[in-house]
């Protein structure tokens, strides 16, 4: 799309589970199986875009952990399959009324990055089948196994990460809608932080490409960059009064009182800000309707165990010598979870790859390492 005129053209149907990895090799990446087996049994694929070594990769990317979130995948494969044809044809990529340079591209790609398209393929390969717009995976432990429709099975695969996923850590006035305990709920965070293997998927890779300093998760419809974090408001007064600290447990999740706030470094907060900002100013100008930012917590009532979050918390632990990484989630925008035509769909796909575009400049600008 991106190396057509105005970036027109693009794909018609959506990739399915089967299509990714042969997609990928078709592409000459160097592709890999992620280690963990669904609970369907497949292996999910990735690419390492310019076949660096891991201490090289700085950018991380994954669509498809909600499965009904369509064209997210799509979006990420356009992405790099318009990288690399730029790249062979010595051209810069158009999306619209937005444009980058061949020098962009060239810088771009020696970022380093790394992506998993479809970081839940039972979920979507499940959606797909069944168009019963399904958030989570298709993990039966929760629900009848006799009835694969029963909406307990699965988990949600962004609720499933480590970071504050546990009732306790939140005031319990706000904690049931922070920290969804009911398996029939599309948000039902699992029966233990990690305990899918999708989820240990995602931190695999930040331990295999331990350099990564910049993530991003495609999601939709909701026309908004997100940044961390997601359970509290944001401070940077009192370094205590943070995740990892037990005393502050039974406080979070009222956001908007000074009872809790989740600590954060200045300069992390100003980047994460800048670079939400130059994300959401390229998407705006594909879109021509506008994308705001905000930090996660005030997109809705607060979130607890998410990638983006567990991203950055990695680092912030005390004693933790591992990379600090920034985390967003992109909600590009469309009319529902399906698009409702061709034309929307690629739409989406063109917003989507010029905010990919500009993530990865900002994040060179501001630093790789």
């Amino acid at each position: 799309m991106g190396t057509n005129p105005g970036g027109e053209g693009g794909p018609s149907t959506l990739l399915n589970p089967e299509e990714i990895g042969p997609v990928l090799t078709s592409l000459g990446v160097c592709t890999f199986d992620l280690p963990f087996r669904t609970h369907d049994g497949r292996f999910g694929s990735g690419g390492n875009v310019t076949c660096v070594d891991p201490e090289h990769i700085h950018i991380f990317l994954t669509a498809g952990v909600h499965a009904c979130e369509r064209g997210g995948p799509d979006a990420l494969v356009q992405f790099i399959t318009d990288l690399l044809e730029a790249q062979r044809r010595g051209i810069g990529l158009e999306y619209g009324a937005k444009t980058f340079s061949r020098a962009d591209v060239v810088r771009v790609l020696g970022a380093g990055i790394v992506f998993v398209p479809m970081v839940n393929p039972d979920g979507i390969h499940w959606d797909q089948r069944t168009n019963t717009i399904w958030r989570k995976n298709r993990n039966p432990v929760s629900g009848d196994p006799a009835n694969p429709n029963d909406p307990a099975w699965g988990v949600d695969i962004n609720r499933n990460f480590d970071f504050l996923w546990d009732s306790r850590h939140f005031d319990p006035s706000a904690a049931p809608n922070i920290v969804i305990t009911d398996p029939k709920e599309p948000r039902f965070h699992g029966t233990a932080p990690f305990s899918e293997p999708e989820t240990r998927n995602v931190a695999w890779i930040f331990d295999t490409f331990p350099r990564i300093r910049w993530y991003m998760d495609i999601h939709s419809f909701a026309q908004t960059i997100l940044y961390n974090w997601g359970d509290d408001d944001n401070q940077s007064s009192d370094q205590m009064m943070a995740f990892w600290n037990p005393a502050y447990d039974g406080r979070r999740g009222k956001h908007g009182i000074a009872d809790y706030k989740e600590w954060i470094v200045e300069s992390d907060e100003a980047n994460l800000r800048g670079v939400a900002r130059r994300v959401s100013g390229a998407m705006e100008t594909v879109a021509g309707h506008q994308y705001p930012t905000q930090q996660h917590v005030y997109f809705n009532v607060g979130v607890s165990g998410t990638g983006r979050d567990y991203a950055l918390n990695r680092h912030y632990r005390p004693g933790s010598q591992r990379n600090k990484v920034y985390g967003y989630t992109m909600e590009f925008g469309s009319s529902h979870f399906y698009p409702a035509s061709i034309a929307e769909f690629r739409s989406n796909i063109r917003e989507v790859c010029a905010g990919l575009m500009e993530f990865c400049l900002a994040a060179a600008d501001i630093g790789l390492t």
